[in-house]
């Protein structure tokens, strides 16, 4: 898989990321970017705080890299998220909360030119940007319930807490 180029002048987390005052929400909201806005990053994701937070420590893990998807990412990439994400879910269950992760935008199935892909991605979410949301503090159970009870099958994965057997 080829990377995309960061979009700044099109993308708010793209801009984010280059510190493009102008093109970021965060920065038009603020009035600034603020170093510290970052909590983690390496060469492949970052993670931030949701700008319009549905609960307290609502985190956004993002790829450092414009892509619309996680699923467009490469297997082996998108094992490393896997395996960061894990890593925060296992940091809040230590912490005694579980942690609801789910993303919100759009797969694009059709079409492989960019310009295709951009025009109609846009429609699909607040951002054209992938994004994974994590909600910590919620109980999954009664999310799961609620989902199920609507007609729709939700797929958990169910983690032990580190300290129990």
């Amino acid at each position: 898989m080829e990377y995309n180029e960061l979009k700044p002048e099109s993308c708010t987390f793209c801009a984010e990321l280059i510190g493009i005052l102008e093109n970021s929400n965060y920065g038009r909201l603020t009035g600034q970017i603020k170093k510290g806005r970052i909590l983690w990053q390496n060469n492949e994701f970052a993670l931030i705080p949701s700008l319009g937070p549905l609960i307290e420590d609502h985190l956004l893990l993002i790829p450092t890299y414009h892509t619309f998807s996680f699923a467009d990412l490469s297997e082996s990439v998108l094992s490393r998220a896997d395996h960061l994400i894990m890593s925060l879910a296992n940091f809040f269950l230590k912490q005694g909360h579980q942690i609801i992760i789910f993303e919100h935008g759009a797969k694009i199935l059709n079409g492989s030119d960019y310009e295709k892909r951009l025009k109609r991605a846009i429609c699909g979410a607040c951002t054209d940007h992938a994004h994974f949301h994590l909600l910590p503090n919620i109980s999954s159970h009664h999310v799961i319930l609620e989902m199920e009870s609507r007609g729709l099958h939700v797929a958990a994965r169910n983690h032990k807490r580190p300290d129990s057997q």
